[in-house]
């Protein structure tokens, strides 16, 4: 619990937390959630193109989102990390924070693999193999994804869950 007070104390959790600039905590919470939006969005939009029977872009055009993909994900680990700290010891006491944290992992995994697949599907030597290993990531990524969305959601709401 130490280490939890102590990063509560940091300057910069004090200042997201209790300061009444603009910049500060609804900023991050903003910057998270349009973050999310995005990661999560284009994420959902490519998986659901691969999952369709025939893909109308070709997969280099697809290739060019996973830079906003990759970039919205540095702003959610920057916005969240400065949002934890703000409240760790409210955050690191939740069990579902954590399945969130194991959850966002997972679907980065699997949008990593995703990533893969799309840049060597043109070159692939069985396109109806390649093709089934795109629809079973893409699968996995909607279903990962939309765990961590529950579950970073229901962080809000410890007294749902624990009656805290």
């Amino acid at each position: 619990m130490e280490v939890l007070n102590f990063l509560e104390s940091t300057a910069v959790a004090t200042w997201v937390r209790e300061s009444l600039s603009l910049w500060a905590f609804p900023t991050m919470i903003a910057l998270h959630a349009i973050g999310m939006a995005v990661l999560v969005g284009l994420n959902v939009a490519i998986c659901l193109l691969l999952l369709s029977s025939k893909p109308r872009a070709p997969m280099a055009s697809v290739l060019t989102f996973f830079r906003f993909i990759w970039l919205a994900l540095a702003v959610n680990v920057v916005s969240g990390t400065l949002l934890l700290m703000a409240n760790a010891t409210e955050l690191l006491v939740l069990p579902v924070f954590y399945i969130k944290i194991l959850f966002v992992i997972l679907s980065v995994i699997v949008l990593l693999k995703l990533q893969q697949g799309v840049a060597t599907e043109v070159n692939y030597a069985d396109a109806d193999l390649s093709q089934k290993k795109l629809r079973i990531l893409s699968v996995m990524c909607l279903a990962t994804w939309m765990i961590a969305l529950i579950a970073g959601r229901l962080t809000a709401y410890p007294m749902l869950l624990f009656g805290h």
